[in-house]
């Protein structure tokens, strides 16, 4: 990721509605888009950090994961969508971000 943005392939945007509750983990998200800069800014991925509550501080996530942007899969067919969106075990190490900076930096500093 590091590289794509150090070479102006992606940038990334923070989703302004802010922390979106989960149904199915009664959680909280802040959402990231990763934008494909070299394809008009179609989305390539989301970035998800969950939180307990919603004014947990941002630091504080207990999870951070990427996903294929939902606008990105719609080029393929429904079979490769199939394929990119069923997950093996070694997906969630994959999806993993290990840089949460890169994503951080956009949130505003109280």
């Amino acid at each position: 990721m590091q590289w794509l943005l150090d070479n102006d392939q992606v940038r990334i945007v923070r989703n302004e509605q802010g922390r979106i509750k989960t149904k199915k983990h009664r959680d909280y998200f802040q959402e990231y888009q990763v934008l494909d800069t070299t394809n008009k800014d179609q989305p390539l991925r989301l970035a998800h950090f969950h939180y307990d509550s919603l004014d947990a501080p941002m630091e504080q996530f207990t999870a951070a994961h990427l996903k294929i942007a939902e606008a990105h899969l719609q080029q393929f067919t429904t079979e490769r969508r199939q394929v990119l969106t069923t997950l093996a075990p070694i997906d969630y190490v994959l999806r993993r971000i290990s840089d949460p900076n890169l994503f951080l930096k956009l949130e505003t500093q109280p």
